[in-house]
C-alpha cells in the first residue's frame, strides 16, 4: 500500500511540474507575440478621401508591425479636431485647413503627401463654347454662402485669363436647389460648386454643362493644384518614423489602385468612405485623384499657398508654412 501512496504522490509532483511548465512557456509565448501597434487614420466622406480606400482595405501587412484604426467624419474640421487633440496620429484634410492646423498647433503637424487636386466644378447653362475660364468674362457667377476658398481660387484663375474684378459678378445662394433655380432661370450664368454640391446640380439639371477649375488651373501653373493631403502630429512621426515612411508606401500603392474606379468606388463604400452612391461616378470624376510627396508636393502646395495668399491669406492662417512643415525622405535631401 506504501508504494502506491508514493506513486501517487510522485504522479502528483510530475503533473504539477509539467502544468507550470506550460504556463511558462505560455508566458513566453504571449511576450514573444507582440501586438502591433496603432496607427489611427481619420478621414472626410464624399471627398478625395476615396483614394484610400484599397489602401484601409488591406491595411498595413503583419511584417510592418502595426495596424490602422479608421475614422470616418462628414467634415474636414472634425478630422482637424482629432489631430489637434491627440486623438489620432494621421488625418487627411483640404490644403488650406493643413497650413491653418500647422499655425494652431505651433508646427506640430507635417504634411506627408497629397493625393488630389481640388474638387470645384463650374457649371452653366448657356455659356457656349464652355471651354475654359475665359468664357466667363462679364457673367455672374453663382456660389455658396458658406464656403469662401472656392471664390478665392476662382478670382485668381479668371484673373489668370486676363479678366479683372470688374468684369464678372459673384452672387450667393443659400442652397444648391435655389442655386440650380437662379441659374437654370438665366439670372445667373454658372454656379461654383464642391464635387457633392455639382453632383446634386446635374442631377436636377442634367444638361448643364461643367468646367473643371482643377483643369483651369493647370492651365495657367505648372504645379500641380492640390486639394486633400496627408499630416501627420509630430509627435507621432518622432516615435513612429519607420511606420510613417511605410505609410507613405501604402498610400502612394493605394491611389494606384484607384485608377480601377469601380473597385475604388465600391471599397469606398465598404469602408463608409462615400455615403452616396447616385453621385459616387461624379465625385470620382470631380476629385482629381493623385499623389505627390517630397519636393515635387512642397513646390506644389508652395504655388498653391502663394495663390491664396494673393487673395485672402486668413484661409492659410496668414503666412504660408515653414519649410520644416514637408516632409522631404532623406534621400531626397541628400
Amino acid at each position: 500500500m506504501l508504494w502506491l501512496i508514493r506513486e501517487l504522490i510522485f504522479l502528483k509532483r510530475l503533473i504539477s511540474a509539467l502544468l507550470s511548465l506550460l504556463l511558462i512557456l505560455g508566458v513566453f509565448t504571449a511576450c514573444s507575440e507582440e501586438k502591433p501597434k496603432e496607427l489611427r487614420i481619420v478621414s472626410v466622406q464624399d471627398t478625395a478621401c476615396i483614394a484610400i480606400a484599397e489602401l484601409l482595405e488591406k491595411n498595413a501587412s503583419p511584417e510592418d508591425g502595426y495596424k490602422y484604426i479608421s475614422t470616418v467624419v462628414n467634415l474636414p474640421s472634425r478630422a482637424n479636431k482629432l489631430l489637434t487633440e491627440g486623438d489620432c496620429d494621421i488625418a487627411f484634410v483640404p490644403a488650406d485647413l493643413a497650413s491653418v492646423m500647422y499655425k494652431k498647433t505651433n508646427g506640430g503637424i507635417t504634411v506627408l503627401a497629397s493625393i488630389s487636386g481640388v474638387e470645384y466644378q463650374i457649371l452653366a447653362k448657356d455659356i457656349a463654347p464652355f471651354e475654359s475660364a475665359a468664357n466667363l468674362l462679364g457673367a455672374e457667377i453663382n456660389l455658396l454662402d458658406r464656403d469662401r476658398l472656392d471664390e478665392n481660387l476662382l478670382e485668381y484663375v479668371l484673373e489668370a485669363n486676363s479678366i479683372s474684378a470688374d468684369e464678372y459678378k459673384i452672387t450667393y445662394a443659400p442652397s444648391v436647389k435655389q442655386l440650380a433655380q437662379v441659374v437654370k432661370a438665366g439670372k445667373s450664368n454658372a454656379a461654383l460648386l464642391n464635387a457633392v454640391g455639382a453632383a446634386e446640380l446635374v442631377t436636377l439639371e442634367p444638361s448643364f454643362k461643367v468646367l473643371s477649375l482643377n483643369d483651369e488651373w493647370n492651365k495657367i501653373s505648372d504645379a500641380p493644384l492640390i486639394g486633400y493631403c496627408a499630416v501627420v502630429s509630430n509627435d507621432f512621426l518622432t516615435q513612429n518614423d519607420e511606420a510613417v515612411e511605410q505609410f507613405i508606401t501604402n498610400l502612394k500603392a493605394s491611389l494606384s489602385a484607384s485608377g480601377d474606379s469601380a473597385k475604388t468606388l465600391s471599397l469606398a463604400k465598404k469602408h463608409g468612405l462615400l455615403t452616396n452612391e447616385n453621385y459616387g461616378e461624379f465625385i470620382y470624376n470631380s476629385v482629381n485623384l493623385s499623389f505627390l510627396s517630397g519636393s515635387k508636393m512642397k513646390t506644389a502646395l508652395k504655388k498653391y499657398y502663394a495663390a491664396i495668399k494673393t487673395k485672402k491669406a486668413a484661409l492659410i492662417g496668414k503666412n504660408a508654412p515653414d519649410d520644416i512643415f514637408y516632409y522631404i525622405p532623406e534621400e531626397e535631401k541628400q
